[in-house]
């Protein structure tokens, strides 16, 4: 801290870029919150799958976006949908504070069940996998020598970690199939 001020005075002050702020309409947002709030906290209420939870979500949205005319949506247009937003978030954060109740229609201290299974690949050295809600994971382990172990070189640390995860999410797709 010594030395910043001296170095500050011999070098001048920094100039503090310019930018525009984000543009606001706070009559367009109140008319979208007028119109979403009450339908997004329904659907919130509801305790439906996400796939279900988005899906009305959505047609809300359209709904909202709908109402407007070409040239409002022209004009408007790309603050309705962070209006919007902001809207659906302020009703789900509602919901879960004053009625204590998530999405998935669980209760704020209810916890929702798990199922797990250990040794559940074969040929592992160890796998286990669990299903929690709409959530899934596989974890496998294998074992080696200290020769397999992971080489860190690093500008502030160099050297070896002899466990490490790997973990990959996969994205969410939904896939209809015809039966």
């Amino acid at each position: 801290m010594l030395l910043s001020k001296p170095l500050a005075e011999a070098f001048g002050k920094k100039e503090v870029r310019e930018y525009d702020t984000a543009e606001v309409n706070e009559d367009l947002e109140k008319r979208v919150h007028d119109m979403a709030y009450d339908k997004c906290y329904a659907i919130a209420k509801k305790g439906t799958s996400k796939a279900e939870r988005s899906a009305a979500f959505a047609d809300v949205k359209e709904e909202v976006k709908s109402s407007f005319t070409e040239e409002e949506n022209e004009e408007f247009g790309h603050l309705v949908s962070g209006y919007f937003s902001k809207a659906e978030k302020e009703a789900v954060r509602e919901l879960t504070l004053s009625e204590g109740v998530r999405l998935d229609g669980r209760k704020t201290d209810e916890i929702r069940p798990i199922w797990c299974e250990i040794d559940y690949l074969p040929s592992t050295h160890g796998s286990s996998i669990f299903t929690r809600g709409e959530t899934q994971a596989l974890a496998t382990v294998t074992l080696g020598t200290s020769r397999d172990s992971n080489k860190i070189d690093m500008p502030s640390y160099e050297g070896e970690e002899n466990f490490y995860l790997h973990y990959n999410f996969p994205p969410y797709v939904q896939v209809k199939q015809d039966l």
